[in-house]
């Protein structure tokens, strides 16, 4: 799936223009406000990959944590019939106020917006939705089993899930860009005491592979793991400027030794269960 409506959504984005219109607006510092953008823009690359060669034409589709809400825009302008959710919460509380900032600015006011945590998703409430997806966030999720159980009650018959988030059986954090405590993640704040006073580290829950397989079957879904994810993850380092001035330090100096050692391409065929990040996608299994 292409959207080539993207660029545009970040070029306008990043312009002077509406940076001092979101700053007037939340009351946010500039560099925030500008982390966000650049975050985000990025991310529809990402999702635009993830979602390539689904067929979106008719679906009901859901984005669960939409961020600032430039996917769901790019989607909508795209002619996809989507809904963004985003509470803003555990630590992203900014992403609300910036998000309003967005849709008023790229005129995206009529985007339908859910401001609820994903847990709360009902069938009653908010009905049925063909294709669930999100990108880097069920890592973030407090109730994860909950999550999974709310949004498999929310999807419509023959419908999907898609997920990319990392995989912490592999003991690398990509928020921050450190090692982990192998087998207790948590202790790893003792040996970085900055990230404990980080508003992302509290809101970690450390998902794993073995962890989606089992609150998939629990919610009677069929889960597929897609191959490659980190060879695709280490090639754009490459291809992506934006991408590669995010992942300077451990994973940009593994980058150059894999390319150097001309290893790298044997990355493809290391197994999802130990491989990060993961993406996934969940179907509703047969009776």
């Amino acid at each position: 799936m292409m959207l080539d409506a993207s660029n545009d959504l970040g070029e306008r984005l990043r312009s002077p223009e509406f940076l001092s219109f979101a700053v007037a607006r939340t009351g946010l510092d500039m560099a925030r406000v500008d982390r966000l953008i650049y975050q985000y823009t990025a991310e529809v690359a990402a999702g635009a990959e993830m979602l390539a060669g689904m067929d979106l034409t008719g679906k009901r589709i859901l984005e669960v944590g939409a961020g600032i809400g430039v996917l769901s825009i790019a989607l909508a302008h795209r002619g996809c019939q989507i809904t963004a959710l985003e509470p803003g919460a555990n630590g992203f509380d900014a992403n609300a106020q910036v998000g309003a900032a967005v849709r008023i600015w790229l005129g995206a006011d009529d985007l339908p917006m859910l401001d609820i945590e994903v847990g709360r998703l009902d069938r009653a409430k908010h009905g049925e939705f063909d294709l669930i997806f999100s990108i880097n966030v069920l890592e973030h999720i407090p109730d994860l089993a909950g999550a999974m159980t709310a949004m498999e009650g929310v999807l419509a018959p023959g419908g999907s899930m898609v997920h990319l988030c990392p995989n912490y059986a592999i003991p690398y954090e990509p928020h921050f860009g450190i090692p982990l405590v192998p087998l207790a993640p948590r202790l790893t704040a003792l040996l970085f005491p900055r990230i404990a006073r980080h508003p992302t580290w509290p809101s970690l829950n450390f998902i794993t592979y073995s962890k989606i397989r089992r609150l998939a079957r629990r919610s009677g879904l069929d889960t597929t793991f897609r191959p490659a994810m980190m060879y695709n993850a280490f090639a754009r380092l490459d291809d992506d400027a934006e991408f590669r001035a995010r992942h300077l330090g451990l994973v940009g100096r593994l980058h150059r030794v894999l390319k150097r050692t001309r290893i790298l391409g044997a990355l493809r065929h290391v197994p999802p269960a130990l491989a990060t990040p993961m993406a996934f996608e969940c179907r509703r299994m047969p009776l």
